[in-house]
């Protein structure tokens, strides 16, 4: 069947000039979090300590299988872990909240061994959830042997698959409002947060620092900005504070985010021959970032028309984003509601049939 399309033009061609960037740390990377676009990477992919930016993952974990309400009683041996504390008390009855914030805020190593087992009776058992949650979100390279990030030799992952989580996690409205906040207090405790880049950009709005001996200093954060959210991860870093601020600069000047459909947004109608017309509607949200110089066109494909019947949700169509004349992404178009064979033809109807057997 002959299709036909409508090419709009999203974005026009204009010079400009990237700046040269580099980062001073052994593995680095900025992504678009929305369509995990690499906008910068140096050895992204090399498998390295992460230190305390290990409690990301604890702390999805945590707020997606408990409960922030929920009251939890210090055990023995989650007292007194090695590293940083917020120096909990054997018998201690303590919130789920409060854990969280010392956890991210303050990097409390007691609150992440205490929340691991508060979610799944004990470490091994949570890390083992650590484990199948990297693989669910493709984090490839990764491997977690504690909540907190305290040096072992399984212990490993890289900037772009912390950068994967990351993205995953800032999606969170409860991680977002936690690694967000400069300060806490509850229950007899304050936290300050360790993040200084949250009073450097009013942009930046999380996420984790972290510093061991054997992974250097370690940080993952995360800001939006016009439309668009962008991560940035450094590991083994002595310049990271920087390094983060020069990658956020390099990102909103020179990158943007259109917009090319919701979910469920009308892009155009198709008729169904003698059965009245389908709104075509996008599957789902999409956006792409490019360099402000990338043309970037949507084509709409459709039939000229469908018989009947068409159900809800069948494909009739799709948009194609094409980025410097490649096509880089196919968005299906399905129809809104069922049309079903009519009984009597009518005249458009019969008008096809008498034209198709001559």
């Amino acid at each position: 069947m002959k299709r036909i399309f409508i090419a709009i033009l999203l974005c026009s061609a204009f010079a400009f000039q990237t700046m040269a960037i580099d980062t001073s740390a052994k593995s680095a990377i900025l992504l678009e979090a929305r369509n995990r676009t690499v906008l910068y990477e140096k050895n992204a992919y090399e498998k390295r300590p992460i230190a305390s930016t290990t409690k990301i993952m604890t702390a999805i974990l945590a707020i997606e299988n408990g409960d922030l309400e929920d009251v939890v009683e210090v055990k023995p041996e989650q007292v007194g872990i090695e590293g940083t504390s917020i120096y909990l008390k054997e018998g201690e009855r303590i919130s789920v909240k409060t854990l969280l914030y010392g956890l991210m805020l303050k990097s409390g190593n007691d609150a992440a061994e205490t929340l691991a087992q508060y979610v799944s009776g004990d470490i091994a058992s949570f890390v083992k959830l650590m484990n199948e949650k990297a693989n669910i979100l493709g984090m490839e390279n990764t491997n977690f042997a504690n909540p907190h990030g305290l040096p072992d030799d399984n212990h490993y992952s890289t900037a772009y698959d912390m950068a994967r989580l990351t993205a995953y996690a800032m999606k969170n409205e409860t991680f977002r409002a936690i690694v967000s906040s400069k300060n806490y207090t509850s229950e007899g405790r304050s936290f300050a947060n360790h993040n200084k880049l949250l009073k450097m950009r009013n942009e930046i709005d999380g996420v984790k620092t972290g510093f061991t001996k054997a992974a250097g200093r370690c940080l993952v954060s995360s800001g939006e900005k016009d439309g668009m959210r962008l991560v940035v991860v450094t590991l083994a870093d002595p310049n990271d504070w920087d390094d983060h601020l020069k990658l956020y600069d390099f990102g909103f000047d020179n990158f943007k985010c259109t917009k090319i459909c919701s979910d469920g947004q009308v892009v155009a109608t198709l008729p169904i021959a003698g059965n009245g017309r389908v709104s075509a509607v996008a599957e789902c949200d999409f956006c792409v970032t490019s360099a402000n110089a990338d043309e970037i066109e949507k084509k709409i494909y459709l039939p000229r028309f469908r018989y009947a019947p068409v159900l809800k949700g069948d494909k009739v169509g799709e948009i194609r984003i094409i980025k410097n004349g490649e096509t880089i992404k196919k968005v299906d178009l399905l129809a809104d509601r069922d049309i079903v064979l009519s009984q009597k033809k009518g005249l458009f109807e019969k008008v096809l049939d008498k034209i198709k057997n001559g």
